[in-house]
C-alpha cells in the first residue's frame, strides 16, 4: 500500500491533465517515493480516459 495516495476526479479535462500529472507528480516526488496518483474519470465524454491510460 502507498505511504501516500492522491485521488482526482476528471470531467473533460482532456486540455489540463498533462500538465496537473506532470506537476503533481514533481511535487509528490519531493515528499515521498511511496506515491500513487489515482485519475477517476467520470464519463465527460472527451479524450481524458485515453491520456490516462497513456500515464499507465
Amino acid at each position: 500500500m502507498p505511504h501516500l495516495s492522491v485521488v482526482i476526479p476528471v470531467y473533460k479535462a482532456e486540455g489540463c491533465l498533462g500538465v496537473l500529472y506532470e506537476r503533481l507528480k514533481h511535487s509528490l516526488e519531493q515528499i515521498t517515493q511511496d506515491f500513487e496518483i489515482l485519475l477517476v474519470e467520470d464519463c465527460g465524454g472527451d479524450r481524458s480516459w485515453d491520456i490516462i491510460v497513456d500515464f499507465t
